[in-house]
């Protein structure tokens, strides 16, 4: 099971892949198979703008803690 941190800000609704019940939940912090059955439903767009938004995120982090891989 992942730490939930609630990182990103993107909260999705989904049904659970287990229970087959409805929850909210931050992106990262989803199963992966609950994962890839919310993102096969979604467009491309959405997707496109999702990337976007998880991309700034990474690099706010980075910036927030001075991190750089060399």
């Amino acid at each position: 099971m992942k730490t939930e941190r609630s990182l990103s800000g993107i909260y999705v609704r989904y049904e659970e892949y287990e229970t087959k019940r409805i929850k909210t939940k931050c992106f990262e912090d989803m199963e992966e198979k609950d994962q890839d059955e919310y993102l096969l439903r979604r467009s491309a767009k959405f997707l496109r703008g999702m990337v976007k938004g998880l991309s700034n995120v990474i690099n706010e982090i980075g910036n927030d803690l001075d991190l750089e891989i060399k």
